[in-house]
């Protein structure tokens, strides 16, 4: 092999190998329950939970608050960097992405997913009952 072909091969893999650990940030991030995510300040998490129905919804500047609770009852404000999404309040579960911030005692999300119950699983078990 010409040395030519080795130093293209090792800046592919190089340049692969950033690429990875630039990434793995996004593509790694594990679910973790409310107080490791609250004793893991500043790192990025991903908590589940349901809508907490005791704390209201608020928008302010481009953001939009609310509370959930984890599946220890654990509770845990969020400050959402975006818009409501469809269906919020019907969820079944919402996922937040983000880091806690435990100077404000609030979890900062960058994404949000929210698990809505289909609209074929009643469809669905109806036509297995017949």
């Amino acid at each position: 092999m010409s040395y030519k072909r080795i130093a293209i091969f090792l800046i592919a893999v190089v340049l692969l190998v950033v690429a990875i650990f630039s990434l793995s940030d996004d593509l790694m991030t594990p679910y973790v329950p409310v107080k490791k995510a609250k004793s893991n300040a500043g790192k990025l998490v991903q908590i589940i939970g349901k809508l907490d129905p005791a704390k209201p919804l608020r928008h302010a500047d481009k953001k939009f608050f609310f509370s959930i609770i984890d599946d220890n009852n654990s509770k845990i404000d969020i400050e959402y960097n975006g818009v409501k999404p469809q269906n919020f309040e019907r969820a079944d579960q919402i996922v937040a992405i983000g880091k806690y911030n435990a100077e404000r005692n609030v979890f900062v999300s960058d994404k949000l997913l929210v698990k809505c119950p289909s609209k074929y699983e009643e469809k669905y078990e109806e036509r297995v009952k017949k």
